[in-house]
């Protein structure tokens, strides 16, 4: 969805990182560009086909990420990347779903919501960080 709304507002190239041929084929057939993460690192994969860092990146994942083997939770990979992978200045959005605690958390860290990641590189590189909110349309309530 976040991929598919980035075309329609016009975006350059969109890159959808993923591991599932389906989801990949789905991405490239509405005009995405695919990107496999078990191939290889995903931020290198990116700045090489788009010559450099990208302006925008969004996290859509959450904390049940995983590694580039696909197998191992890893709950920062995605933000980790998308830090890395975005210029300076440039913007990262984050609709992906965090939680204040995960019970099934592959470290002690992570199952108490703290997720670390590389927050000089946040700070350094992506001034505005955006969360989004969604709206329940149903019972009108705005969800954190």
């Amino acid at each position: 969805m976040a991929a598919y709304s980035a075309v329609l507002r016009g975006a350059s190239k969109v890159y959808v990182v993923d591991q599932v041929p389906e989801r990949l084929a789905a991405a490239k057939k509405i005009g995405c560009i695919p990107i496999d993460f078990t191939k290889s690192d995903p931020v290198q994969q990116i700045m090489d086909h788009n010559g450099g860092m990208v302006d925008r990146a969004v996290d859509a994942v959450g904390y049940q990420a995983v590694d580039n083997s696909g197998k191992k939770e890893k709950p920062n990979i995605v933000l980790d990347n998308i830090i890395a992978v975005t210029r300076p200045t440039g913007g990262l959005g984050c609709p992906g779903l965090y939680v204040p605690s995960d019970p099934g958390a592959p470290d002690e860290q992570s199952g108490k919501g703290q997720i670390l990641i590389s927050f000089g590189k946040l700070f350094e590189k992506v001034r505005p960080m955006h969360r989004v909110k969604w709206i329940n349309t149903n019972s009108r309530r705005v969800l954190p």
